[in-house]
């Protein structure tokens, strides 16, 4: 059974397999990137900005996933492949994967501290919204006349200085 996982996945495997990981790497810390504009763009408000951000946060997902499923092979193979990896190769693959990982566990907090950003400030909005629904009925109630025809009729809330 010695070496034949690795025959099927092919003679170039060595090849792809630190391609897959180096993209991998790459659309990781790219993610990164855009996580930090998100959050840029929710202080600051700019909803358009935050879209596009999304869109290319949303691209990138995508990406990872088909790069995690073209690796599934590699993984099922994992033990034949690590025992005929050299030192050197062994070191990198470990030193891809573990930064993957710290990216990905990076953008996950991120992504967490931006959800509970966003809760804040619908939160703050509800609370807003509820104000000016309170400052409208007052209005309505204690208000200015309101002109019904030909006469003013004036509110019955009216203090001594009308």
């Amino acid at each position: 059974m010695d070496g034949l996982i690795i025959e099927r996945l092919g003679a170039d495997w060595r090849a792809r397999l630190f391609s897959m990981l180096d993209r991998q790497q790459t659309v990781s810390v790219t993610l990164m990137d855009r996580c930090v504009q998100q959050a840029e763009y929710l202080t600051s408000e700019r909803a358009g900005a935050l879209l596009t951000v999304l869109e290319e946060r949303q691209g990138l997902i995508e990406e990872l996933n088909e790069l995690s499923v073209g690796l599934e092979p590699f993984r099922n193979a994992w033990p034949e492949i690590w025992g005929v990896l050299d030192d050197a190769e062994r070191g990198e693959v470990q030193e891809m994967v573990r930064g993957i990982q710290q990216v990905v566990n990076d953008v996950m907090e991120r992504d967490a501290d931006d959800q509970k950003s966003l809760q804040a400030e619908k939160s703050r909005l509800q609370e807003e919204l509820g104000s000016m629904n309170t400052a409208r009925d007052s209005q309505r109630a204690y208000g200015r006349p309101i002109h019904r025809g030909v006469e003013p009729v004036t509110n019955r809330f009216t203090d001594r200085q009308g």
